[in-house]
């Protein structure tokens, strides 16, 4: 944005110039036996001070313009250059497999007891005093 102002203030001050140069060509041939004209010498005045002021715009907005990229060359620094890691900081590989081991050895056993009781099969007298809730009163054992 600031570099397009430059940019159109230098055009308007190439145009600027070549105005004062037409005007100072212009004020030369218009001199009556040598003396200029009153109001050529006014529109002569007029261009100079135009282009002094486009000139001092310029060089204030090039002067920012260089301000600006030293600060946002400045805004920035690196105080401890980057490194490669030595290792993965994470997943830390032993930990994550001995609790997969221990969620598999738990989730087995909840899977077995769950099965033998949905089962319906009846194996030992707990079972029968739960599913019929009286008390066994002896057990037959085979051999």
């Amino acid at each position: 944005m600031l570099a397009t102002a430059v940019s159109t203030l230098f055009a308007a001050e190439e145009s600027t110039v070549e105005e004062f140069k037409e005007k100072k060509m212009s004020f030369a041939k218009a001199s009556n036996l040598g003396f200029p004209r009153m109001g050529r010498q006014r529109e002569l005045k007029f261009a100079l001070e135009k282009y002094q002021n486009f000139r001092g715009r310029t060089d204030s907005t090039t002067l920012e313009l260089e301000a600006r990229r030293a600060a946002f060359k400045y805004r920035f620094t690196v105080v401890v250059p980057a490194e490669p890691p030595k290792g993965p900081a994470k997943p830390n590989v032993a930990a994550v497999g001995a609790a997969a081991v221990i969620a598999g050895l738990l989730l087995a056993a909840f899977a077995a007891a769950f099965a033998d009781l949905r089962g319906g099969r009846i194996v030992e007298t707990w079972q029968v005093e739960r599913a019929l809730e009286l008390p066994v009163l002896s057990e037959l054992t085979g051999r």
